[in-house]
């Protein structure tokens, strides 16, 4: 069974790479490139499909952890929704 922290670092890097593919660092940013026609959604929908799970299972991971053991090294990213 994978470790939440592992499982944690391996999302976060999934996220980093849809990230840096197209300049942002949220699933914010790069809505707003598709709302402001910088990008054409059709072009981006998966990353933005996948980006969007996987903030919300880091989200999920990360309420997880804080139940279990109190603050994570994460929690400060979990604020700020943002790819590292």
């Amino acid at each position: 069974m994978v470790s939440l922290d592992k499982e944690l670092r391996r999302i976060d890097a999934e996220i980093s790479r849809i990230g840096a593919r197209h300049g942002v660092k949220t699933i914010f940013e790069l809505d707003e490139m598709v709302k402001t026609g910088l990008v054409d959604e059709a072009d981006i929908l998966d990353d933005f499909q996948e980006l969007d799970y996987l903030e919300s299972r880091r989200d999920e991971l990360l309420e997880s952890m804080k139940s279990l053991n109190g603050p994570s090294r994460f929690e400060a990213d979990e604020e700020n929704h943002r790819c590292r």
